[in-house]
C-alpha cells in the first residue's frame, strides 16, 4: 500500500486546491474551461432544436429573416401539437412514480436467516440478570428443580426486516417529509418528454443533515455528445449560478479557497433566464462544477475529482475527490512491475440522467418530442396559417376590391357600415355593379385541408397521443382481453421510455442510499403508512440490501393495468376452483393502487413459523428430559428400596415355605405309616378271609362226598 499512501492522504482533505501552487491552479482552471467548450460544441445541434421547439411551445416564435406580412392582420397562430404531446407523455411517466403510496422498495441480496430480535434479547438479558430472577433460580436449585426458563425472544429475518425499515424510511423522506422531490420529479418527466434528456443533482446537505435531490436545467449540464453513456464521459460539467452569500458560505466552510470576491465578474447574460442583471446588490456568479480526471499524486494515473471554477476570471476555487477508498483497485499480481500501483478508480458522480428516446446514432443526448415533432409542428402551423389567411381574404373579398372613377365621392376610400346606406354621386345611366371589381380570392384549398389532417394524425402518432389512451374511444361491452390488446398495441413504443425512467430512479435511489450509509450519524425515526420506523447507519448496508423503484415497465399505462385487473376478475369466474382467492384479491387491490392492499384481504390462518416451533420444541424437550432424569433417579432409588423389601419378603416367604414343607413332610410320613399299618391289617384280613373261604370249600366238598 506504500505506493498509494499519497493518494489515500488526498481523500482525507476537504479542498485539495489549497496545497497547489498558483500556477498549477491556473493551469487546471484553464483545462476545465477548455474541456467544457469542447463538450459544449458537440451538442449545439441538439440544443438549437430544443430551444426552437421551446419558443414554439411558449408561442414566442420569432419572425426573423426580414419577412414582410402580405397584408395587415396576417395569421400568427401556432398549432398546439408539441405542448399537448409533452403533457400527455409526461403525465403517463409521472403515474409510474408512486404505486400504492410507495415509490421505493428494498430487495434482499443473498440468503437470509432468522435471528432473535436484538431489542427483546437485550430485555431478556436484563431480566435474567435481575435479582428477582436470580432469587427464583436459587430457590429452584435448593429444591433440586430446574430454574424457570426465561421468555423466548421474537425471531426476525436478519436482512428482510432491515430492508423493510429502509424502504419505509426512504418512502417517508421522499413522499412525506420532502416538499419538493415529488414536484421536481414531475417537472423532470416534462423536461425528459420534451428535451429527451434530463438531470438531477443528488447530494448530502450538511446544513439540514439530510440527503437532497435537485432538478437541473438540461442546458446547464454539458456532456460530450459523442459518447454513448454517462459512465464513458471524460468530463461532466454543470453550470452553477451562486449568489455572493452562497460563495461566502462555501469559503467559510472550507470547501472554497478564500479568494477576493471583488475580482469576480457577475454573470449578466439573459440567455438562460438567470436572475441577474449585473447591477443587483446580490450579483450572481457563474461557476463550472466539472467532474474530470487530474493526476495529483504524480503516479501517471489521473484520478477523478470534482472542481469548481469561476468562468469569467478562470479562477479555481475547489478540488474535491470524486471517489472513496473502497473505489480504488490496485495491481495485486506479484512480480509485476506495477505491483501495488493503482489499476483503476471508480468515479462517483453526483448527477443522475434520465432519457426519453435514445438517439438512433448511439450518441449521448436523447431525443424528445421537441426533436420528433418540431418540423411537423412547423409544417402544420404553416398550412393552418395559409388556410386561415385564405378564409380571411375570401371573406374580405366581398367588401373589398376596385372602384372606377364613375363614383364621385369625397373620400378616396369607400367603406361600408352595416345597417347604413351610403349615397353615391354618379350618372344615373351607369350601372354601379359594373363599376365595382371584387378581389379575385379563392376558397381555402381542400387539398391543403386534407394535408393538414394528415400531418396532424402523423404528429399524434409520433407524439404517442392515441385515442384509447386519451379516453376518446367508446369501450362499452368490450371484453377485457380486447381492451388489453388494444392498449398493449398503443403503448408498445412507450415501454422503453418507462424502462429508462425506472433505470434513472434506481440510480438516484442507490445514490441516496449510499449517502445515508455514509452520513447518517444517529438513529432516526419516521412514520409511514401507520408504522413507526427507526433506522440506523447499519441498516444502510449496500452488501445485503438494494433499492429499486416500484414502477413496473410492463405496465405502460393505467389502462393496461386496469385491463389486467379486469381480466383477473374474469379469470376467477372461470378458474375459481384452482385459483388462490386471497392471492388474486391481493393482486387486484394492489393493481387498482389501493393503499395497504394486504389489510383489505383476510388472510388464511397459518401456523407459526416452523423455525420458531423448532426452537420452542427443543426447549420443551430439554425441560422434559430434565424432568425425565429426575423421575429416572427417583425411580432408581425406589427400585433399590423395592428390591431390598422384595429380598426380605422372599426370605420370609422362604422360611414360611420351609416350615410348611416340614409340617407337610411329617404329616406325610405319619400318613404313610398309617397307610402301611392299614395295608398290613387289610392284608391280614384278606388272608383270613381266603383261609376261611378255602376251609368252607373243603367242607362243602366233604359234604358232597358223603351224600353220594
Amino acid at each position: 500500500m506504500a505506493k498509494i499512501d499519497k493518494l489515500l492522504k488526498l481523500i482525507t482533505k476537504r479542498n485539495l486546491a489549497e496545497d497547489l501552487p498558483e500556477e498549477r491552479q491556473t493551469e487546471i482552471a484553464r483545462d476545465i474551461i477548455s474541456g467544457y467548450k469542447v463538450d459544449d460544441k458537440t451538442r449545439q445541434d441538439w440544443l438549437s432544436v430544443n430551444r426552437e421547439a421551446m419558443r414554439i411551445i411558449k408561442h414566442c416564435e420569432e419572425d426573423g429573416g426580414g419577412k414582410v406580412d402580405l397584408f395587415e392582420g396576417q395569421c400568427k397562430i401556432i398549432f398546439p401539437l408539441l405542448a399537448p404531446a409533452i403533457i400527455q407523455l409526461a403525465s403517463r411517466l409521472s403515474s409510474h412514480t408512486v404505486r400504492n403510496g410507495r415509490t421505493v422498495e428494498c430487495t434482499v441480496l443473498g440468503k437470509d436467516q432468522q435471528i432473535p430480535d436484538p431489542g427483546e434479547l437485550e430485555q431478556i438479558k436484563q431480566y435474567v440478570n435481575s435479582p428477582e430472577y436470580q432469587q427464583q433460580a436459587a430457590q429452584a436449585m435448593q429444591q433440586g428443580q430446574q430454574p424457570p426458563p426465561p421468555p423466548q425472544p421474537k425471531m426476525m429475518w436478519a436482512k428482510q426486516d432491515k430492508s423493510k425499515r429502509v424502504s419505509g424510511f426512504m418512502n417517508y423522506k421522499l413522499l412525506v417529509q420532502s416538499k419538493t422531490w415529488r414536484t421536481e420529479d414531475i417537472k423532470l418527466d416534462g423536461i425528459v418528454s420534451g428535451w429527451g434528456t434530463g438531470f438531477k443533482y443528488v447530494t448530502y446537505d450538511f446544513v439540514t443533515k439530510d440527503v437532497k435531490s435537485y432538478l437541473l436545467d438540461p442546458e446547464n449540464v454539458i456532456i460530450n455528445h459523442n459518447i454513448s453513456c454517462l459512465e464513458e464521459a471524460p468530463r461532466v460539467t454543470i453550470k452553477h449560478y451562486l449568489t455572493k452569500n452562497q460563495v461566502v458560505e462555501q469559503i467559510r466552510s472550507g470547501y472554497f479557497l478564500d479568494l477576493d470576491l471583488e475580482l469576480l465578474v457577475p454573470y449578466s447574460a439573459s440567455e438562460n433566464g438567470v436572475r441577474n442583471d449585473g447591477d443587483d446588490e446580490q450579483p450572481v456568479y457563474e461557476f463550472l462544477c466539472q467532474h474530470t480526471n487530474i493526476d495529483l499524486d504524480d503516479d501517471g494515473y489521473a484520478e477523478p475529482y470534482k472542481c469548481y471554477v469561476h468562468t469569467g476570471k478562470e479562477m479555481l476555487f475547489s478540488i474535491v475527490p470524486a471517489f472513496e477508498e473502497k473505489d480504488i483497485e490496485v495491481v495485486v499480481e506479484e512480480g509485476s512491475d506495477h505491483y501495488g500501483m493503482v489499476q483503476t478508480i471508480k468515479r462517483r458522480l453526483d448527477i443522475v440522467d434520465r432519457h426519453c428516446i435514445h438517439s438512433p446514432d448511439g450518441k449521448y443526448y436523447s431525443l424528445g418530442l421537441n426533436y420528433l415533432l418540431l418540423h411537423n409542428n412547423k409544417a402544420i402551423t404553416s398550412i393552418l396559417r395559409q388556410l386561415i389567411d385564405a378564409g380571411i381574404l375570401k371573406n374580405a373579398s366581398a367588401v373589398s376590391g376596385f372602384v372606377t372613377k364613375a363614383f364621385k365621392t369625397r373620400e378616396r376610400e369607400i367603406s361600408f357600415t352595416l345597417g347604413k346606406f351610403e349615397v353615391l354621386d354618379c350618372d344615373s345611366a351607369i350601372n354601379p355593379q359594373e363599376q365595382i371589381i371584387k378581389m379575385p380570392m379563392e376558397e381555402p384549398s381542400q387539398v391543403l385541408l386534407a394535408l393538414l389532417q394528415l400531418l396532424i394524425d402523423t404528429g399524434k402518432n409520433s407524439g404517442f397521443i392515441s385515442d384509447i389512451l386519451t379516453g376518446d374511444v367508446e369501450m362499452q361491452n368490450v371484453p377485457a382481453t380486447t381492451t388489453l390488446a388494444m392498449t398493449e398495441q398503443a403503448t408498445r413504443a412507450f415501454k422503453p421510455i418507462i424502462s429508462n425512467k425506472i433505470i434513472s430512479e434506481q440510480t438516484e435511489f442507490q445514490m441516496m442510499f449510499h449517502l445515508y450509509s455514509k452520513h447518517l450519524d444517529k438513529e432516526q425515526y419516521a412514520k409511514f403508512q401507520g408504522e413507526v420506523i427507526a433506522v440506523t447507519k447499519d441498516d444502510f448496508n449496500e452488501d445485503i440490501t438494494d433499492v429499486v423503484p416500484v414502477a413496473d415497465p410492463t405496465m405502460a399505462s393505467e389502462a393496461t393495468q386496469f385491463a389486467k385487473c379486469r381480466a383477473l376478475i374474469d379469470g376467477m369466474q372461470v378458474f375459481g376452483g384452482v385459483t388462490n382467492p386471497q392471492e388474486a384479491a391481493l393482486r387486484y387491490w394492489s393493481g387498482m393502487q389501493f393503499e395497504n392492499p394486504d389489510k383489505l384481504v383476510q388472510q388464511q390462518q397459518q401456523g407459526p413459523d416452523p423455525k420458531v416451533l423448532e426452537i420452542q420444541l427443543k426447549t420443551k424437550i430439554a425441560d422434559q428430559e430434565f424432568e425425565l432424569e429426575k423421575l429416572r433417579a427417583s425411580f432408581e432409588a425406589t427400585k433399590v428400596e423395592n428390591d431390598t423389601k422384595r429380598v426380605q419378603l422372599e426370605e420370609t416367604e422362604l422360611r414360611t415355605k420351609i416350615n410348611e414343607i416340614g409340617a407337610k413332610v411329617a404329616k406325610m410320613e405319619a400318613d404313610a405309616k398309617h397307610d402301611i399299618k392299614m395295608a398290613n391289617i387289610q392284608d391280614k384280613n384278606a388272608d383270613t378271609q381266603a383261609k376261611a373261604m378255602e376251609t368252607a370249600a373243603r367242607a362243602a366238598k366233604v359234604n358232597t362226598s358223603d351224600d353220594k
